[in-house]
């Protein structure tokens, strides 16, 4: 128990009386009565609120992104799409999985493609929240449906995210030497996708 409860709470540190005694820390008498100063309470002179239109599918071509009724609207400043800005870069893959980006392109906006609910599709900056809120409506989205990876899979089956590139980027041979000498072996098959950084198969020891 972090010391700071029991202080809060008129209880020494490490005595038992904290047990199934209601304790209070100080520092969440902000959070509830509604006082505590979140980064989007800041105010700012001179700032703009900045939003994105994101896909509302999981896997299709885009065939259209349309914006002018986005920038008609009252309060925003400016809307972008990929091909408004052709220069931008990919977005950097993560700290020591950069050999295994090659030919998986992750663009900072869709391009011809998207591959995920909530990819970003256009950047948009406003004067007020409301603004950029009532703008993100107008934007005028097309798609040509494609098939859902709803698997991992690596021989070519199902739908590919990055043709002709394989959905499974890459496969790691775990030591196996730390699991023979165990009696008991717990195993878990996981699936993740892509773009998520986890390991597909998890593997423990239990015992000595």
């Amino acid at each position: 128990m972090p010391a700071a409860f029991g202080v809060a709470a008129g209880i020494s540190p490490g005595r038992a009386e904290a047990l199934g005694a209601p304790l209070f820390a100080e520092d969440f008498r902000p959070v509830l009565d509604g006082t505590a100063q979140y980064l989007a309470d800041l105010e700012i002179d001179g700032c703009l609120e900045v939003g994105f239109v994101r896909s509302p599918v999981a896997h299709a071509v885009v065939s259209e992104v349309g914006l002018a009724r986005v920038r008609r609207q009252h309060g925003v400043v400016g809307a972008f799409s990929a091909l408004d800005l052709p220069n931008l870069p990919l977005v950097p893959p993560s700290p020591g999985n950069e050999r295994h980006v090659d030919g998986y392109p992750r663009p900072a906006l869709a391009t011809d493609r998207v591959r995920y609910v909530g990819e970003p599709l256009a950047v948009m900056a406003a004067t007020s929240r409301v603004a950029l809120a009532d703008a993100v409506d107008e934007a005028v989205l097309d798609f040509e449906d494609l098939d859902v990876a709803s698997d991992l899979t690596g021989e070519g089956r199902g739908p590919q995210l990055f043709p002709p590139q394989s959905n499974l980027v890459f496969d790691v041979t775990l030591e196996q030497r730390a699991l023979a000498t165990c009696s008991t072996h717990v195993s878990s098959s996981l699936s993740a996708g892509n773009r998520c950084h986890a390991w597909p198969i998890c593997r423990s020891r239990v015992g000595p």
